[in-house]
């Protein structure tokens, strides 16, 4: 009988970046019950050893690397949209900015698609980090498993199994980024008619 895993779905997608961390880890532990289990068995002191010391570097590196991450692109965002808002507010009230864009251009939203694009810009601009460094890290750690479980032909099948799947997810997704732009868009007008 299987354990039944808590539902810790942070984020309302499962395929976010802490849902794919958590599903790999998941099956990095499975691995390590099933080999220690199998050293066990053959009695071999020395790999069980090498495994258990393997699974706690693991273990702690993984503790260690989701908080700091998190707390990275928190921290990012926070700073950014803090200098991004001075900036652009300073250019807003210097000379006549405030007065042609509001009257002369007809720009009635400006606070809130100041407070609003500005934090999802920089919001997504600092998630690109955790999206740049955590793949690297996981790819160069599981492949240099794979090659030590499978060898180079497994690794090289499993690399292609992911490009031709990525391929075929690609092409029957749809436009997500239209769809985000026209619902920012409709928001927009939404609140600028009840305003």
């Amino acid at each position: 009988a299987s354990q039944a895993q808590p539902n810790i779905n942070t984020t309302g997608c499962k395929h976010s970046p802490y849902n794919l961390w958590a599903n790999t880890v998941n099956r990095l532990n499975r691995f390590f019950e099933w080999a220690s289990v199998t050293y066990v068995l053959k009695q071999d002191l020395p790999k069980f050893k090498q495994l258990i010391g393997v699974s706690v570097l693991q273990s702690t590196l993984s503790s260690i690397l989701a908080p700091s991450l998190r707390y990275v692109t928190d921290a990012l965002a926070l700073t950014w949209r803090g200098r991004l808002t001075q900036v652009i507010l300073d250019l807003y009230f210097q000379g006549d900015a405030f007065y042609a864009s509001s009257q002369l251009m007809g720009l009635m939203d400006i606070d809130q698609r100041i407070s609003r694009d500005v934090s999802q810009l920089c919001s997504g601009l600092a998630g690109l980090v955790t999206r740049a460094v955590k793949p690297i890290l996981d790819v160069t750690w599981f492949s240099g498993q794979m090659i030590a479980l499978t060898g180079y032909e497994g690794c090289l099948v499993l690399y292609l199994y992911i490009v031709v799947a990525f391929g075929l997810l690609r092409a029957v997704s749809p436009n997500f980024s239209y769809l985000v732009e026209k619902e920012l868009y409709l928001e927009g007008q939404f609140r600028k008619l009840h305003s």
